[in-house]
């Protein structure tokens, strides 16, 4: 994640599991993950705290954590959030709103608006979700922010992966991959197969997802007349 662009700094968290001889289990029923951290600051890596999880509860590392404001989240396997905040190095762990545990719902962490959000299949809706923000004020209270409907498709499995603003979202098919505009209700494809080269049933997020760029193209040869064939500077975002 990029703490900050100027200057530039990032860390990167890495969480794995521990040796054998390194595992431990408190009475309390708390397992440990080891947590390291590298700072481009010291270019180096730590180690922290080990991350403890209670009993029964499962950490999805292979799962793509979603950001917002310094933190990185995760679903853990009872649905609750795991937190780990950029500044303090430390971890936290909050509930998922209560209206949407026990029904059985898809879920999947998202991006709103900046904000950590939950998005939740809709059982009395056929293409319908439900999306759940976190309060950024008091990082405590979620609020239901929106229905989504991803209706008048032709596949049958599509599914939202994430916002790329309020009303158009990235959405994940059978067959498919394009962006929707639940206003409009238009779909514009990015990715379409045949029956024979058909996507995964379920797209898993970590396998696609979101990433800006920034760069310049330079040629490193020169031509015969000694100049350059520096291509000037192209900024792209996806």
């Amino acid at each position: 994640m990029v703490i900050q662009s100027n200057p530039f700094r990032y860390k990167i968290v890495r969480v794995s599991e521990p040796l054998p001889w390194e595992r431990r289990k408190t009475s309390e029923g708390f397992y440990n993950l080891n947590c390291e951290v590298f700072d481009s600051d010291t270019y180096a890596w730590k180690r922290l705290n080990d991350l403890e999880l209670p009993s029964g509860e499962f950490f999805r590392s292979s799962e793509k954590p979603e950001s917002s404001y310094g933190l990185l989240h995760w679903l853990t396997g009872k649905n609750n959030v795991i937190q780990f905040c950029m500044q303090t190095e430390t971890w936290s762990f909050f509930p998922l709103p209560e209206d949407e545990i026990g029904d059985g719902s898809s879920l999947d962490l998202v991006s709103y608006e900046g904000k950590l959000a939950v998005l939740c299949s809709n059982s009395n809706s056929r293409g319908g979700y439900d999306l759940w923000a976190l309060d950024n004020s008091s990082g405590k209270s979620w609020a239901n922010v929106k229905d989504v409907q991803v209706t008048d498709l032709e596949d049958k499995y599509a599914k939202p992966l994430w916002f790329l603003s309020n009303d158009v979202i990235l959405v994940a098919g059978f067959v498919r991959l394009g962006l929707y505009n639940t206003s409009s209700n238009k779909f514009q494809y990015l990715h379409k197969t045949t029956t024979q080269e058909c996507l995964p049933y379920y797209l898993p997020r970590d396998v696609c997802f979101p990433f800006y760029s920034d760069f310049e193209r330079i040629c490193l040869h020169e031509d015969h007349t000694g100049r350059s064939k520096t291509k000037p500077k192209m900024k792209e975002n996806y």
